[in-house]
């Protein structure tokens, strides 16, 4: 459908804009490309159906393997059809069929990568604070008790999407963390 990622614009998506089939499966939303986080061209598309809805948006977070699928399976009643709990996520993924709820609004579940404090170019991070601004609800799983380290942590993240600077413009990416 797109050449190249980066040149997906919303308003080229508008004009030429054909319903949206919802699916009853994960459907990346974002992906990484030498180090940077793209959009799908289909989550784009399921996203622009949606864009006069009114949205509430829950995203699945914490450390590597520490069952934030499984519990995204549970909320939307397919645990052994829906995300692939067991594996290691790779970017954010997004249900493909938004739940209707009681007040009107639809919600989306987000499954995003498990933390990783190892891993080069601090990608898991991007893709946590990412998720974070696109949530209204954010689950932060841990395995075990919660204990000061796992606080420590969260707090770590919460501090690096405090440094985000958000823009409008055209090639602005969330990729430049401090």
């Amino acid at each position: 459908m797109y050449d190249n990622i980066n040149e997906i614009n919303l308003e080229q998506t508008d004009k030429a804009h054909t319903p949206y089939e919802f699916k009853e499966e994960p459907i990346q939303l974002i992906y990484i490309s030498d180090g940077i986080l793209e959009p799908t061209p289909e989550a784009i598309n399921l996203l622009t159906e949606l864009k006069n809805e009114k949205l509430c948006i829950m995203s699945f977070n914490g450390p590597l393997s520490s069952g934030k699928s499984f519990l995204a399976n549970n909320i939307i009643n397919k645990i052994s059809s829906g995300f692939k709990a067991g594996e290691k996520t790779k970017g954010i993924w997004i249900w493909g069929k938004p739940i209707e709820l009681n007040n009107g609004s639809k919600l989306l579940i987000l499954d995003c990568q498990g933390l990783d404090k190892n891993e080069e170019e601090n990608i898991s991070f991007k893709l946590f604070i990412l998720s974070v601004l696109l949530s209204t609800c954010i689950i932060y799983n841990t395995e075990g008790e919660l204990n000061d380290n796992t606080i420590n942590d969260f707090i770590y993240y919460t501090d690096l999407a405090n440094k985000i600077n958000v823009s409008g413009g055209k090639n602005d990416k969330l990729n430049n963390i401090d």
